[in-house]
Formats: structure tokens, C-alpha cells, sequence
């Protein structure tokens, strides 16, 4: 999936910077970070899990930065950590 991934994006993130990344989405349950595709967006990502706690999919909420506005990243975090587990336990 990684090599797929690597043929369709720009990104040239190292072996090592990802898997770090995969260490703490594997710790946390989630990412949040900002796009590596679109300025003044961060993104807020959670796996959905199968029964062996692999990674089937993933859900991602792009967020605006607005002038003004506090950020809430952790809040949305939240919700969408709690909507991936309820998709992962209903796909057993």
C-alpha cells in the first residue's frame, strides 16, 4: 500500500520519517498534521481496524485554518477516533 501510495503523491518523506509516523498513529489512534498537499489545511486522519488491528482504511477531515478561530484539531480528533472504532467493530 506504502508503494502504491508513493507513485500517486509528491511526497518524498523517508523510510524512516514514515515509519515513525506509523509508530504514533499506532500509539495515539490517530494523526493530526498539517496537508502535505494544500496550504492552510491540516489534516485530522484515524485507521479504521480490522479484528487483527491492521489498518483496512482510513478516514481523513481536512480542516481549514481561519483567521481568528481556535483551532479545535483535538476535539475533532476525538469524534473521529470514536466514528472509526464504531466502523471497525460493525466490520468485525
Amino acid at each position: 500500500m506504502v508503494k502504491e501510495s508513493r507513485r500517486e503523491t509528491s511526497s518524498s518523506i523517508s523510510d524512516t520519517k514514515l515509519a515513525k509516523r506509523f509508530a504514533e498513529v499506532r500509539r495515539d489512534g490517530f494523526s493530526i498534521s498539517e496537508s502535505n498537499d494544500v496550504l492552510g489545511v491540516v489534516d485530522v486522519c484515524a485507521p479504521i481496524l480490522d479484528r487483527q488491528e491492521r489498518a483496512m482504511a482510513a478516514i481523513v477531515i481536512p480542516c481549514l485554518k481561519r483567521h481568528g478561530i481556535t483551532e479545535r484539531y483535538a476535539d475533532v480528533a476525538a469524534a473521529l477516533l470514536a466514528a472509526c472504532r464504531d466502523i471497525s467493530a460493525e466490520l468485525g
